[in-house]
């Protein structure tokens, strides 16, 4: 009695009939549900409706079997899928084709949450996608995507792909990849071209072990924001901006994401090269382990971000041609022995760093061996109202190497622990206003600037005009 009872209720909240049901699969889940004992929620209902058009009826989970085509034939025909919690086994198609296409204007795939698993099962040798976003305004939503199962990882092993598609939205996702001793592919990789533009925005997921990058941006990717997202354990970087071919790429706000990895994984959490002339906001960060890293960047704000760097490098490292980059809100610290500065400059390969501003961070060096803040070849270095600690011999290093530094202001700065607190060389115009040092040494010229000013500083100076 109370089984009949539970049906009649169930067929009653959900709205039922045989017709909608779908046949045998929808009743024998009807009759689950009510032998459970327990009345559908809203949330439950909403994703098992067989009235919505996006319901599969014949993709059960927890029977490992290939769920794959029910899902794929729905997202083609109907251009959406709706899953209710469970495991889906999705086995790879032949040939080269990604196990699942999002391919028309407009597509969907969403679960009920993080218990809805598409577990990827088989062999990844060759080019493997396990979810491939092809199509415009897709949303893929509310899964845990699990290809930790997958018995080979080759270098382009990607969860998903967004490829060529713009506006595309990934929400609520858990991701993992296979962990494996090299690092291979990326759970999320972007790539577009100048002709066929990426844009998208990532999040609230979650990447656990990604096997080389948690987001790889590859190029042609324009209008990226990846927010409110949590990274743990990639096996090389959690974002990695490498443009490759003619389609480069811009306008990227990376904001209120968790970083999280092991200090010996990497000295790197975000990686961004080649952008040149586009923007990239770095904003309200949790980096924790690892550091950032700009490579011929111009047109940067990193800023309100912690970030610890607990490894090999830099907390923040800018490497070759980056121009108008503002450092600015961070707390910024080293707890490492390794070589490292918590921000450092410099020139490669003859490009050379423009303008520089670091303003309003708390910057705190445990290590021994290198600076606080190390700048190299930079045209300007704008250093105001910092507050600087460690116990290094030298606190700040700005110095012309392959060429004299036209400018470089510092005012309202203060020092704590070093040596010397401030070194200078090969500079053209310096500006020194209000800086104090509380414990350890002062300023030191190297060569002597062409114009010096200096006022209001609470320090001891050597070898300066």
């Amino acid at each position: 009695m109370a089984f009949l009872e539970g049906l009649a209720r169930t067929m009653r909240t959900a709205k039922i009939s045989h017709t909608l049901l779908g046949g045998f699969h929808g009743w024998f889940l009807l009759l689950w549900v009510a032998c459970s004992g327990s009345t559908p929620g809203r949330k439950l209902a909403a994703a098992l409706d067989p009235t919505d058009p996006c319901w599969v009826s014949n993709a059960l989970p927890n029977d490992r079997m290939d769920d794959r085509p029910a899902i794929q034939e729905a997202l083609t025909n109907n251009g959406c899928v709706r899953l209710g919690p469970g495991r889906y086994t999705l086995a790879r198609p032949s040939g080269r084709l990604p196990v699942l296409g999002l391919i028309s204007r407009g597509a969907s795939l969403r679960g009920s949450g993080p218990a809805t698993v598409l577990e990827f099962t088989g062999s990844s040798a060759g080019d493997w996608r396990g979810i491939q976003i092809t199509g415009d305004d897709a949303v893929l939503a509310d899964l845990s995507l699990d290809a930790s199962q997958l018995s080979i990882a080759d270098e382009q092993s990607h969860v998903v792909e967004v490829l060529g598609a713009e506006r595309a939205l990934l929400t609520g996702l858990h991701l993992r990849h296979p962990a494996r001793p090299v690092p291979n592919g990326d759970c999320i990789r972007l790539l577009g071209e100048e002709t066929n533009k990426v844009s998208a925005l990532i999040t609230n997921n979650y990447f656990l072990d990604c096997d080389r990058s948690g987001i790889g941006i590859q190029r042609g990717v324009y209008g990226l924001r990846i927010s409110g997202n949590t990274f743990y354990k990639s096996g090389d970087q959690d974002i990695d901006m490498e443009m490759t071919g003619t389609g480069r790429g811009g306008d990227l706000i990376i904001a209120q994401n968790i970083f999280r990895n092991p200090a010996g994984n990497g000295g790197i959490a975000a990686a961004f090269a080649g952008i040149s002339a586009h923007r990239l906001i770095f904003a309200d960060n949790i980096v924790d382990g690892r550091g950032l890293n700009l490579y011929n960047v111009t047109q940067a704000k990193i800023t309100g971000n912690l970030i610890i760097q607990r490894g090999l490098g830099s907390a923040i490292g800018l490497v070759k041609a980056n121009d108008d980059i503002l450092i600015s809100g961070n707390t910024l610290l080293r707890e490492s022995d390794k070589p490292g500065s918590v921000i450092a400059a410099s020139h490669h390969n003859a490009g050379l760093p423009g303008i520089i501003r670091i303003t309003d961070n708390t910057i705190r060096d445990t290590g021994l061996q290198e600076p606080a803040i190390t700048i190299q070849s930079a045209l300007e270095v704008y250093l105001t109202n910092n507050r600087i600690s460690g116990q290094a011999s030298t606190g700040t290093r700005i110095s012309g190497i392959i060429r004299e530094t036209a400018l470089v202001v510092a005012h309202s700065n203060t020092w704590r622990g070093f040596a010397t607190s401030l070194v200078i060389g090969n500079i053209g115009s310096v500006s020194l206003i209000g800086n104090t040092v509380l414990e350890g040494g002062g300023l030191r010229c190297g060569t002597k600037p062409v114009k010096f000013m200096a006022s209001a500083n609470a320090w001891t100076a050597s070898g300066c005009p």
